[in-house]
């Protein structure tokens, strides 16, 4: 499901359903919404995350103030943190239960904070070209990073570009790996032949094994089946 993304007059919601502790069926369970307030991650906010491995923690990404942060389950939020990225705009998150980590891709590239201290975000960017957020964009713009469920948390796989079309995003479609949680990286392939000029990723996930599915805008379906090494469009867009 695609969440709306213009939220800069449009309070974050949260869904209350203390009651379900009382009744244990679906049918007794009250559900009441109550806004909380914008957590204040710009004009648009392009994901919404619980921390699977700790529920009470929600990540909120924004295209202009960072990251936003819930400890208490979404009943308040930190202030956004502009300034500990390169770049304002934040897309997606990944969360390492091994490493005890949370990623977030962005404009500028990936960052991590640990999941005991999440307001606190590191850049990992070794081997991957400069930001020039003013005149040149940004050449490793990410939309998601990917664990490898198989690798302890040690090997990571990131898809390039913006699903919003950012056109200060350079390299849309380029696929980056790390084998040593992030530390350093290098520039494996495209997910798209070079006959797309543009291939922002909107989705991705890693399946079984070595295979690795994203959804690409104005290209499809394409699937690795050696992790993120090779793609092949598998569904072009105009049959899905």
């Amino acid at each position: 499901m695609q969440l709306p993304t213009r939220a800069a007059t449009t309070a974050v919601f949260a869904l209350a359903a203390l009651a379900a502790r009382a009744h244990p069926t679906m049918a007794d369970v009250s559900l009441i919404w109550r806004p909380l307030g914008e957590p204040g991650c710009g004009g648009d906010i392009t994901a919404v995350r619980i921390n699977p491995h700790n529920t009470t923690q929600i990540f909120i990404a924004g295209d202009m103030l960072g990251v936003g942060v819930s400890m208490d389950g979404g009943r308040s939020f930190s202030s956004p943190n502009a300034s500990s990225f390169l770049s304002y705009e934040a897309a997606d998150f990944s969360f390492d239960p091994v490493l005890r980590r949370v990623y977030v891709a962005t404009a500028s590239g990936p960052y991590y904070s640990n999941m005991s201290t999440p307001l606190q975000w590191q850049s990992i960017r070794e081997g991957m070209p400069a930001v020039d957020s003013v005149y040149g964009g940004y050449p490793a713009a990410m939309q998601i990073i990917l664990i490898d469920p198989a690798s302890a948390g040690r090997r990571l796989v990131a898809l390039g570009g913006s699903k919003r079309g950012w056109a200060r995003v350079h390299n849309a479609g380029t696929v980056w790996e790390s084998i040593d949680a992030g530390e350093s990286w290098r520039n494996i392939s495209r997910v798209a032949p070079a006959s797309y000029k543009s291939a922002n990723v909107m989705a991705a996930a890693w399946s079984a094994g070595e295979t690795v599915w994203a959804a690409v805008k104005g290209v499809g379906m394409s699937r690795s089946v050696d992790g993120g090494l090779t793609w092949e469009v598998r569904w072009p867009a105009g049959q899905i």
